[in-house]
């Protein structure tokens, strides 16, 4: 089974990227990277979250090509950008963001029992793991706070500037809550590793070294200088799903970890966002 992970791994890390971007977003660049060095995991896709304007045109263009983006960003955006990302819309555009996904290919099923466990508890609690007739491993980190609002028709703006204004507001809101959870994510992996390497003879069986946390640098290239404490009532709701332990995090999926776990869908990631 080993081999047959390393083979899986050096195959898959070998492949061009075929996102739209063509590589890793910045703010997840040194966890992706030290994911891989890890000889229990592999990632196949992520995206560190994003805000963007898309198109769908008719239904024959929709069939060959998708949708076309007219603006898009993994960090803070304005309404200025938006507006200006719509005024070349010919067809139906929609406003959305998605939140931070990672998909992990894992070595054994322990492996990915810790990260599903580190993912909840971050509060990414739409995560999952799937296992394979053959053994195949696959944890996804994901999260539901999506927001998706039509804004033209054929071309012709639905809505006024000043709501335009107000979805960006709730759409960069949902991005610093976004980071807020990566920034656990990464915190709570850490702590993880490193009682994993206590109870091994300081032996870190992941081979993970994650960084303490985002750098200023890092930081400042996904969040500008605008950013600003989340208002209290959403920092009461995060707090709230954010626990410091990682048992009480997780006794309410308990059924459906057991479920998962012993499912025989295979899962393929194949596709990068």
């Amino acid at each position: 089974m080993a081999v047959v992970f390393k083979k899986q791994k050096s195959d898959s890390l070998a492949k061009t990227d075929i996102s739209r971007k063509g590589s890793i977003d910045e703010p997840i660049v040194d966890l992706v990277h030290d994911i891989n060095k890890s000889d229990e995991y592999f990632t196949t896709s992520s995206c560190s979250g994003r805000i963007y304007v898309y198109e769908e045109r008719n239904e024959e263009e929709k069939k060959k090509k998708g949708c076309t983006w007219l603006y898009t960003t993994h960090g803070m955006c304005n309404s200025a950008q938006v507006i200006e990302g719509l005024n070349s819309s010919k067809g139906n555009a929609f406003l959305k963001f998605e939140p931070f996904i990672l998909h992990v290919q894992c070595r054994t099923l322990d492996a990915g029992q810790l990260l599903h466990m580190v993912a909840v508890a971050a509060g990414f609690r739409n995560s999952g793991i799937t296992v394979g007739k053959r053994g195949k491993t696959m944890v996804a980190v994901r999260s539901t706070h999506c927001l998706e609002v039509p804004l033209t028709h054929n071309g012709q703006l639905l809505v006024d500037h000043k709501y335009i204004e107000h979805l960006v507001v709730l759409a960069n809101d949902k991005m610093k809550e976004n980071l807020q959870r990566l920034q656990g994510f990464y915190e709570k992996l850490k702590n993880e590793i490193t009682n994993k390497q206590s109870h091994h003879s300081g032996t870190n069986n992941t081979g993970l070294n994650l960084p303490r946390k985002l750098t200023v640098a890092k930081t400042q290239a996904v969040l500008p200088d605008t950013i600003s404490k989340i208002s209290s009532e959403n920092s009461l709701q995060n707090t709230s799903m954010q626990s410091n332990s990682l048992t009480d995090d997780v006794d309410d999926i308990d059924e459906l970890s057991l479920e998962l776990f012993n499912s025989d869908v295979a899962t393929n990631y194949d596709s990068c966002f």
